[in-house]
C-alpha cells in the first residue's frame, strides 16, 4: 500500500482540476539552439549564430568578403547582388534543412514534453530542431502550439485552410502540398508584415502574450537591430505596471551579466517579478512539467508550494518518453 501512495503522489496532478487556464510562453532565441546543441546536430554539424553563419556555411566560397565582415548583418544588408544574395540564401537554407536531432534526448525533447496543448512557443530559429522533437514525442502526450517568427525550414503552411505541416506534404483539409515561408534573413530593418504566414505568427503571438501568465525567455538578448520585434513584443504585453500577476523567466548562458539581463527586459518585468537562471534544468517548465503555470500560482499567489517533479536526466529518449507517459493521465 504504502508503494500505492508513493506511486500517486509522483502522478502529475489531472488535468481537470487544475486552475490556471492561461499558457506558458516560451521565447526561444539562437542562444537556445546553441545550449541545446553545444556538440553539433547527431552528425556532429555546428548550430551557428548570426556572426558564425559566413563561416559555418562556407558563404566565402561565394563571396570572400562574406567572411572578412566584422557584422554579418550589416554586411548582408548592404549586399545588393541578387545572385550572390540568392546563392547564399540558397547555402543557409541547405545547411540548415541538413540538421538533425542526436538520437539521445535534446533540451528540445524536454521542452515540448514539458508544456501542453494551452502552452505556446515561439522561436526565431530557422533549425528543424523544435519541429522534429515534437514529431518525435507527441504520441506521449498533447504538445504546445509552435510559432515560427522568421521561417522554419522544416514547416509548411496551407493558407486556405489556415492548417500547418511539414512543408512538402499534403494539407488534410484539399490535399495540396504546404508551403514553406520565405526563411527572413539576418537584416537591420525586419519586415514582419511583408510575408504572409510571418505575420499571421506574429499577430497569433501578441495574442498570447496578452494571456500568457509565465513569459519564459531563452536564448535570447533582445539584439538592438530586432527593433521591430521588440517593439511587436512590448505591443502583445502591454503595461508592465498592469502585469502585476505575471513572472518573466529569463534562461540565458552560465557567466551571463544577470543585471543587464534584467535591464533589456525591464519593460516586461513588474517590480520584482522576474528570475534569471543560467540552466534550462531549473526552469519552472523543468521542475514542474505540464503543471508550470499551476505550480507558480499555487506557490506565490495562495501561498501552497507544489512539490518538484522534474524528469530524469537522461541521455535514454525511451527512458525520458516512459517518465512522461507513466504520469500523464487520461485527461491530457
Amino acid at each position: 500500500m504504502e508503494d500505492y501512495k508513493k506511486h500517486m503522489s509522483n502522478q502529475i496532478p489531472k488535468e481537470k482540476n487544475l486552475t490556471m487556464g492561461a499558457p506558458h510562453l516560451v521565447l526561444l532565441g539562437a542562444g537556445a539552439s546553441k545550449a541545446a546543441f553545444p556538440n553539433g546536430d547527431a552528425n556532429g554539424k555546428e548550430l551557428p549564430l548570426t556572426k558564425d553563419l559566413a563561416r559555418v556555411c562556407k558563404l566565402g566560397e561565394i563571396d570572400p568578403q562574406a567572411e572578412k565582415a566584422k557584422d554579418f548583418e550589416s554586411y548582408y544588408s548592404d549586399l545588393t547582388d541578387t545572385k550572390i544574395k540568392s546563392a547564399m540564401e540558397s547555402r543557409i537554407f541547405d545547411y540548415f534543412s541538413s540538421l538533425r536531432l542526436p538520437t539521445e534526448p535534446t533540451i528540445y525533447d524536454y521542452l515540448v514534453l514539458s508544456l501542453r496543448k494551452k502552452d505556446v512557443i515561439a522561436t526565431f530559429n530557422w533549425d528543424p530542431f523544435l519541429s522534429q522533437a515534437g514529431q518525435r514525442n507527441h504520441q506521449i502526450g498533447s504538445m504546445p502550439q509552435v510559432l515560427y517568427l522568421h521561417g522554419s525550414v522544416f514547416v509548411g503552411y496551407c493558407m486556405k485552410d489556415k492548417t500547418m505541416g511539414m512543408a512538402g506534404y499534403p494539407c488534410s483539409k484539399c490535399n495540396k502540398p504546404f508551403t514553406r515561408p520565405d526563411l527572413l534573413y539576418p537584416v537591420k530593418e525586419k519586415n514582419y508584415q511583408k510575408d504572409e504566414i510571418i505575420k499571421t505568427n506574429w499577430d497569433y503571438l501578441q495574442k498570447v502574450l496578452k494571456r500568457a501568465y509565465i513569459f519564459t525567455i531563452f536564448g535570447y538578448s533582445a539584439p538592438k537591430t530586432d527593433v521591430e520585434a521588440i517593439d511587436l513584443l512590448k505591443k502583445g504585453w502591454g503595461d508592465k505596471a498592469k502585469r502585476n500577476l505575471e513572472e518573466v523567466e529569463i534562461i540565458n548562458r552560465p557567466g551571463a551579466d544577470k543585471d543587464k539581463l534584467r535591464e533589456v527586459w525591464d519593460e516586461f518585468i513588474h517590480t520584482h517579478h522576474y528570475g534569471v537562471i543560467d540552466d534550462f534544468f531549473n526552469s519552472w517548465l523543468i521542475k514542474h512539467p505540464r503543471r508550470s503555470c499551476d505550480a507558480m500560482w499555487e506557490t506565490l499567489m495562495m501561498v501552497r508550494p507544489y512539490k518538484e517533479t522534474p524528469p530524469p536526466i537522461t541521455k535514454n529518449l525511451n527512458e525520458l518518453q516512459k517518465w512522461f507517459s507513466d504520469r500523464l493521465t487520461q485527461y491530457e
